[in-house]
Order: C-alpha cells, then sequence, then structure tokens
C-alpha cells in the first residue's frame, strides 16, 4: 500500500508546486511602441535680393547677312582667294574685279569732254567780257542811250549754256569714275563668304547675286521665354551668359540683351528675345571651338534685381507650387509658394519662404501635414 500512495503523494505535491508559480509568475510588460519619424535632408532657407535668371535656348545667326551683287555689268576677270565658301574678308577688301576696260575708256571719253567743255567756257568768258567791254565803251561815248544791257548783248545766255555744258561733263566724269571704281566688287564689312555664285569668266549684271555673305563682327541670338518673365529684363543692360556644348564640354561667351521683337510665337506662347554676342569668332584662350552661326546653344540671362527671394534647388518645388517645410517641432508642413523665376538648376520662391526656415530636400512617400521628422542638413 505505502508503494502506491508515496509515488501518487509526490506527484500530487510537485503539480500543487507548479500551478503555484505559474500562478504567481508577473506578467510582461509590453514597452509602447514610439515612431522616430522619417529621416529626410533639409536646406537652410536664406532670403536675399538676386538678379533675374531667365533661361533659354536658339540658334546662332548672323547680325548681318547679304546678298552680294555688283552695281555695273560686265565679264568677272579676276577673283581673290577667299572669294569661297569659308573665305574671311575685311571691309573694304576686293572680293572679285569685273573687267575695266570698257570702263576706262569711258573714263577717257568723259575727261576729253570736260576739256572740251573747259574750251567752250573759256572762249565764252572771253567773248562775253568783250561784249561787255564793247558796251560800255558806247555807253561813254553817248551812242547807247539805254543804260542796261540786255543780256543777249552781253551773251549772258551764251555763257550759261557753256557753264551748264561744263558741269554736265564734270558730272559725266564724276559718273565714268564711280562706275570704273564699280568693277572692283568691295566687301561692305568685316565678315565671311557663306556661299560664293560665280568665278572668273563669268558675266554678270547689275543686282545679280554673285555671293552670300555674313558678318563676324556679332552675332545674335533668339530665345524664347515665358512672357511673364519680359519684366524681368533691361533691353541692352541685361547680361547673358551663352553656352555651347562642344565635345562634351561646354563653353562660355558674354553677350547682352539687345531688344525684343514684340511678337509671342503662336506656339509655343514664347516672346522672342535677341541676344547679342561680340566678335563671335575670335580666338579663345582656351582652345574651344569658335560661336559659329548654325550652332545650338543655351543661353542664361541675368535680368532686374529681386529683392526677398529663396534659391533653392528645382526638385524641392514639389506639384501644386508646394514646398516641403520642417517645422520647429520636426514636423512636416505643406506649404504653397510663389515661383518667382527659374536657373537651370534652381528656382527662386517668393516671400512665403522665410530666412531660417528648413526646407525638406528628401523624397517622403505619403507626404501629408504633421508628419513627424528626423532632420540631417544637406551637404550642398
Amino acid at each position: 500500500m505505502k508503494r502506491i500512495l508515496i509515488p501518487g503523494l509526490i506527484l500530487l505535491v510537485g503539480l500543487v508546486i507548479m500551478f503555484g508559480l505559474i500562478a504567481s509568475r508577473r506578467k510582461p510588460v509590453q514597452a509602447a511602441t514610439v515612431f522616430p519619424g522619417v529621416l529626410v535632408e533639409t536646406m537652410t532657407a536664406l532670403a536675399d535680393t538676386h538678379h533675374a535668371v531667365i533661361s533659354g535656348t536658339g540658334t546662332v545667326r548672323a547680325r548681318q547677312e547679304i546678298a552680294l551683287a555688283p552695281q555695273v555689268a560686265g565679264r568677272i576677270d579676276w577673283v581673290a582667294d577667299n572669294f569661297e565658301s569659308g573665305g574671311v574678308f575685311h571691309r573694304g577688301d576686293i572680293l572679285c574685279r569685273i573687267e575695266a576696260i570698257d570702263y576706262e575708256l569711258a573714263v577717257e571719253q568723259a575727261r576729253a569732254r570736260v576739256a572740251q567743255s573747259e574750251y567752250q567756257l573759256a572762249v565764252e568768258r572771253a567773248q562775253a567780257d568783250i561784249a561787255r567791254k564793247e558796251w560800255e565803251r558806247m555807253q561813254e561815248s553817248g551812242a547807247q542811250t539805254n543804260g542796261t544791257p540786255e543780256s543777249l548783248v552781253l551773251r549772258e545766255p551764251q555763257l550759261k549754256q557753256a557753264e551748264a555744258n561744263h558741269a554736265s561733263a564734270l558730272a559725266a566724269l564724276r559718273q565714268a569714275d564711280l562706275a570704273l571704281e564699280r568693277t572692283r566688287v568691295r566687301a561692305p564689312f568685316d565678315g565671311r563668304v557663306k556661299r560664293e555664285m560665280a568665278d572668273i569668266g563669268q558675266t554678270v549684271t547689275p543686282s545679280q547675286p554673285i555671293a552670300t555673305l555674313f558678318s563676324t563682327g556679332s552675332a545674335e541670338i533668339e530665345v524664347g521665354i515665358p512672357v511673364d518673365e519680359l519684366l524681368w529684363l533691361e533691353e541692352g543692360n541685361s547680361s547673358a551668359q551663352v553656352s555651347l556644348n562642344a565635345g562634351g564640354q561646354w563653353y562660355h561667351w558674354q553677350g547682352t540683351v539687345d531688344r525684343t521683337l514684340g511678337v509671342i510665337d503662336s506656339i509655343g506662347r514664347l516672346a522672342r528675345v535677341v541676344v547679342r554676342v561680340d566678335d563671335p569668332y575670335a580666338a579663345r584662350s582656351d582652345g574651344g571651338p569658335e560661336l559659329a552661326v548654325g550652332s545650338f546653344v543655351s543661353v542664361e540671362i541675368s535680368g532686374r534685381r529681386v529683392p526677398n527671394v529663396t534659391p533653392m534647388p528645382l526638385f524641392a518645388l514639389r506639384s501644386n507650387n508646394i514646398v516641403w517645410i520642417a517645422r520647429a517641432d520636426s514636423t512636416l508642413e505643406l506649404r504653397e509658394v510663389t515661383a518667382v523665376f527659374h536657373s537651370p538648376d534652381s528656382v527662386f520662391v517668393g516671400s512665403e519662404v522665410k530666412s531660417g526656415e528648413r526646407i525638406v530636400l528628401s523624397g517622403i512617400n505619403g507626404a501629408a501635414d504633421g508628419l513627424k521628422l528626423r532632420l540631417t542638413e544637406a551637404l550642398r
């Protein structure tokens, strides 16, 4: 009997102790979950006065481009070595010459007529002088009763005719000299030959184009900009930087806003502005290319000074002109702002953003007003 009771008693005591321990065990304390906030990069806003920046693109064109034509007719008997596509010339250079023999003969004939008219004028003056003296002698002798001689008596009409003939001969000589000079077709400005359309042996007529020339003294770029950015421009005072990408490297030229065209592009609804760059073909110290006609370039115009605007990266301006601001309590504020003007990589916003405020640069999925943030300053 004892063999049965003792093991059972031990088992019972063990069960009592086990249940006692279970009943007396403390329930674990569950720690409260605290959201630390979304980690974001920020930048500190700095409102200041900045020059408005207006950006655009355009194609370089010559400030002057003309169809060169002779003013006299004839056969071309000489052309300059630079009278070819790409040829460089200076104002006054002779580009080609028209056979001059006929015009030289015309000058000789005109000189002969001048000499003849000079002789006739001298003869007529002498005869007029004789006529006056004869009239005065007759007046003194009393044979002449009329105190005023008639013009025919003094040969005044004949003298005027001789003077007119001489003036006409001189004018004809000047015209012949001018025609002879015009057989030398000269460059009207410093520039280059875009295309030549005549050569030695070709007979040309006045107003017949023989070449297309363009000037190299300055170049123009027509740039389209939003209409509302026109107010930032100062014609003649707004500087511009013209940039050309060549071989993966950027080259820059300084220019100025020359004028606005006063028309709006019917397709893009953009205003047209002309930027001028002086001496675009000058040799560069960095060995870079020329600002050649036809080059596609980027243009950045520096306009009027605008007070109390804050620059920030373009990507910091969210859709619907919203900027994310980190409040002092590290919560997110979605603030609507005014984008005053843009540069290629920045946007300048109005007084809605104050100096010292922290602008959120990082992207946030599901961004909402009041969202808890953890802030780090961007290394910029």
